[in-house]
């Protein structure tokens, strides 16, 4: 039996995980049972001798998935809500089931330079994933079940990398595992070699002993971050664009018609950008385009969000703008339709701070969360104020930048219509494409500077040839053909 910590990329603590192991005649049988808040998950392996897997049942609040493993097929049946949908697959050689694979790890001859390839297979989804598992060095680290030596691995999904840590001595413990992709970490905390063997490492975590028999204190606001909150990313995200909005209507006299015409072509492009997503397996569980290596799920994503957007543009200046033509009504389109984006991210993020702020101020206990739920969600509102103060500010300088490119897009797909050149549109989704699949790749790559950086330089070249554009328009009298 092993106990791990569940943390999220800002290292708190979320959940626990316990796996148990043990054998009933000449079969293997795995366990595990997952907390997060207060949504549990649990999960059942049976394995044969060589640790094959032969079945999989899998039960969460909502949803229950059952697979049997023969040699050749995966047969899934999977009841939501109680409806039922059974599937079949064809199963690949060498394929183990997903979640087995995290304990199966440590019976392997694990040593320098060794390396081994595998196939993933998900029945959540139906996906198989092949993964190349590669031993790159000893490592100690340091857990709440104490100091290990371990081999560090890596899991190479081609789409994702994963990193796990595994003890060098027997039980060949899994001490430590982190997906690169959520930044979720497991880290040991506990662990009983055998039924009536004495638990060893760290059982249960100061905070949560500590919340047995006292309240519990949540942390103290931490006003600069509060400040920048309020002061600098919410007016980035909601005054900015209403101000653009006013400045171009009295500095271009253009009508606020337009502005809100912007945005409703924003959210019309959702309603078919979202289920192509979906569709795509760029939302839900990850399939499709998401199991891809990351530079094409990159260029997937933005080139999804490119035809929606751009697309949408289209036909709103073909079939219900007909008559706003020109450089200035693209202005106060484009404002609109990145404003009203930056808008709804503002309000998402001035819900979370009212949520934290409101749960500090009536405490825990007036919420009903008591015992791992009240730790858990102190954990949550120390991760809030935990955040490095100058993300709020690249948050809300990212709107801006969008925005700003929007406005461009908007104007290249105008001159598709004033220049008769559907070249303009090909060129507002090149750029669009650009710009999201900077943010995808980047974004899981690098430090969040330098996406701002690569995103900021993009919205200067922008308004460059935003400038440039309008010189050339103001030649060329503005033509209301569609």
């Amino acid at each position: 039996m092993c106990t791990y910590d569940i943390l999220d990329r800002n290292g708190s603590r979320i959940g626990t995980v316990e796996w148990v192991s043990y054998k009933e005649g000449i079969q293997w049988i795995q366990t595990t049972t997952l907390l997060i808040q207060d949504s549990q998950e649990t999960v059942e392996v049976v394995m044969d001798e060589a640790l094959s897997p032969l079945s999989l049942l899998k039960q969460s609040p909502n949803r229950t998935i059952e697979a049997i493993y023969t040699p050749d097929q995966v047969e899934i049946t999977t009841t939501t809500d109680g409806k039922s949908e059974t599937k079949t697959i064809q199963r690949a050689e060498n394929g183990w089931d997903n979640d087995q694979l995290l304990m199966l790890h440590r019976a392997l001859p694990l040593a320098e330079g060794y390396t081994a390839r595998y196939i993933d297979i998900i029945p959540a989804t139906g996906a198989q994933m092949p993964v190349t598992l590669s031993v790159i060095e000893q490592e100690e680290i340091g857990v709440p079940a104490g100091n290990q030596l371990t081999w560090h691995l890596v899991m190479d999904f081609s789409s994702a990398k994963h990193d796990a840590w595994y003890a060098v001595e027997p039980p060949y413990l899994m001490v430590q595992y982190r997906n690169r992709s959520s930044g979720v970490e497991f880290q040991l905390r506990s662990w009983r070699a055998a039924e009536g063997q004495p638990l060893q490492g760290n059982p249960l975590p100061a905070e949560m002993a500590a919340a047995q028999q006292n309240p519990i204190e949540l942390p103290p606001i931490d006003w600069l971050r509060l400040g920048i909150t309020v002061l600098v990313q919410l007016p980035l995200m909601v005054a900015f664009p209403i101000g653009l909005g006013w400045w171009l209507r009295h500095r271009y006299q253009l009508y606020w018609r337009l502005f809100f015409a912007g945005g409703m072509v924003f959210i019309a492009s959702q309603v078919v950008h979202l289920p192509l997503n979906w569709a795509l397996g760029l939302l839900g569980s990850p399939r499709g385009a998401a199991l891809l290596p990351l530079p094409w799920v990159a260029l997937i994503a933005g080139l999804s969000s490119g035809i929606c957007e751009e697309g949408a543009r289209w036909v709103a200046l073909r079939f219900f703008l007909r008559k706003d033509r020109g450089w200035k009504p693209a202005l106060q389109l484009g404002a609109g339709h990145g404003g009203i984006e930056a808008i709804l991210v503002g309000g998402l993020v001035f819900w979370g701070l009212i949520n934290v702020l409101l749960t500090q101020s009536v405490g825990l206990e007036a919420l009903g969360l008591k015992g791992n739920a009240a730790v858990q969600a102190a954990e949550q509102i120390k991760a809030y104020w935990s955040v490095e103060w100058y993300l709020p500010i690249f948050a809300g300088l990212e709107r801006v930048f969008t925005i700003t490119m929007h406005i461009l897009m908007t104007v290249l797909v105008m001159r598709s219509f004033t220049r008769r050149n559907l070249l303009y549109l090909l060129a507002a989704i090149g750029v669009h494409t650009t710009m999201n699949a900077w943010a995808v790749w980047s974004s899981q790559q690098i430090h969040p500077g330098w996406v701002e950086f690569g995103l900021g330089l993009m919205a200067v070249v922008s308004l460059v040839f935003i400038i440039r554009l309008r010189d050339k328009d103001s030649q060329r009298p503005a033509s209301s053909a569609g």
